[in-house]
């Protein structure tokens, strides 16, 4: 059922707290005995408002399962879809995604778009497990979701509570506590768990290569073309935590320009942020201050700069927050340990790489060498590639153009570097 047949058929159903006051369609009582219930929550990401409905016969004879939609048209389409609970998830016929939590209990999750975990994967509450679509019997995109006890619909309870089926489809937002992850990327472009790589290729066109799991990237697609070398630096931030990352860039000219990310693969350009960046021989991109909203670390000459993020492309003014940096010619930033704040790197001229751990408020501890070798290599991006909190490196070998992967032990040092590709030649990264 799509929303479009919702609202010429039943002028849409709203899905609400049983504290909401309205016109209520009372669910019947279940004949069976149900028990060792999980405790469901809405199945997006943390924070997301999403409108429910339902319709007679929608679970055969009952009305249980949901159709969930967000913003209008084919504004959903691609969006995020996370597991409700812990379970086994296992795929069925095309589209559908079912998680088996024991004791009875499932949930079906269908139209999926994407199926991103495999038959047979144990899943977290609040795992991302693939994304809204069309696919099976739907003229639009959106979620079918049901909560099924012992091969039965049952009435949907989230966050503990059972929910009212109302006929009101403008009516109120149903909010997400769906929490389940802590980890949160600052760098996924898709906004899964996993940080993605951007890079410009040889005919100055951006190309999308999302991380997985394995610590490598998927097959690349592209986020289009125009970003020539006057774009002199870019880097990627969740700017607004909304869990997708947007891009930045620095010109020529000295401008800083800004692409705010709409959720579905897209990218919108606004106004510069100023000028008088190109004072700065050295930036990086990286939430200092754990309000998930990306911030800028510039060099200028050995003082270290911190400009705190306000929102979609702004930021603060800036705060003196180090010096003695003038021997550092690439730093980097990200969250070694998965403690929210933003943490520091850096290599010299002679290749060693430096770490600084971040105190959450501009401040940083005393560096510790966490390595040597680095000269050898291209400018490094820290992100989380594998998805589980603690900042990779990423980065191409000078002499052959292959990229390596270090995998990140989680106390700002690295794991031997891996060979995860090759043809990056005249690739120029998303990295300051």
């Amino acid at each position: 059922m799509t929303k479009q047949l919702l609202k010429r058929s039943l002028a849409g159903l709203a899905i609400t707290l049983l504290t909401v006051a309205g016109t209520a369609v009372t669910a019947p009582a279940s004949s069976a005995q149900v028990d060792a219930k999980p405790n469901f929550e809405l199945p997006f990401p943390c924070g997301e408002k999403w409108n429910g409905a339902t319709y007679t016969g929608h679970g055969g004879d009952n009305y249980y399962p949901l159709d969930f939609n967000w913003g209008v048209g084919d504004d959903d389409l691609g969006k995020p879809v996370v597991a409700s609970a812990a379970g086994v998830a296992t795929q069925g016929e095309a589209g559908v995604i079912t998680i088996d939590h024991g004791g009875g209990w499932k949930s079906e999750y269908r139209h999926l778009s994407s199926r991103d975990v495999a038959s047979g994967t144990q899943v977290a509450q609040g795992q991302f497990i693939g994304r809204v679509g069309a696919v099976g019997n739907a003229s639009g995109p959106h979620l079918h979701y049901a909560q099924v006890y012992n091969g039965n619909e049952q009435h949907i309870e989230l966050h503990g509570e059972l929910v009212t089926y109302s006929f009101d489809y403008n009516g109120p937002l149903y909010t997400s506590y769906n929490c389940g992850v802590t980890v949160r990327a600052a760098e996924s472009v898709n906004g899964d768990k996993y940080d993605d790589l951007l890079a410009v290729d040889p005919t100055n066109t951006m190309k999308l290569y999302p991380g997985t799991a394995t610590g490598t990237f998927g097959g690349s697609s592209e986020i289009g073309p125009g970003w020539s070398a006057s774009y002199n630096r870019i880097g990627v931030g969740d700017s607004n935590a909304d869990g997708y990352a947007d891009i930045y860039a620095t010109s020529t000219d000295g401008s800083l320009n800004y692409w705010l990310n709409n959720g579905n693969g897209g990218f919108s350009k606004l106004a510069a942020e100023g000028v008088g960046w190109n004072s700065l021989e050295g930036l990086a991109v990286v939430d200092i201050n754990e309000d998930n909203k990306a911030d800028i670390v510039g060099r200028d000459g050995g003082i270290l700069y911190w400009y705190p993020g306000s929102g979609p492309g702004a930021f603060g003014q800036r705060i003196r927050i180090g010096e003695g940096w003038a021997g550092f010619g690439t730093i980097a930033g990200a969250d070694a340990d998965g403690d929210g704040d933003g943490d520091l790197w850096g290599a010299d001229a002679d290749g060693n790489l430096f770490f600084w751990r971040g105190g959450g408020s501009g401040s940083f501890a005393v560096k510790v060498d966490v390595g040597g070798g680095w000269n050898g290599f291209g400018a490094f991006n820290a992100m989380d590639v594998n998805g589980d909190g603690k900042a990779d490196l990423v980065a191409v070998r000078k002499i052959d153009g292959h990229l390596f992967r270090w995998t990140g032990k989680g106390d700002g040092g690295f794991n031997t570097g891996q060979d995860i590709g090759q043809g990056w030649t005249g690739y120029r990264p998303a990295t300051y």
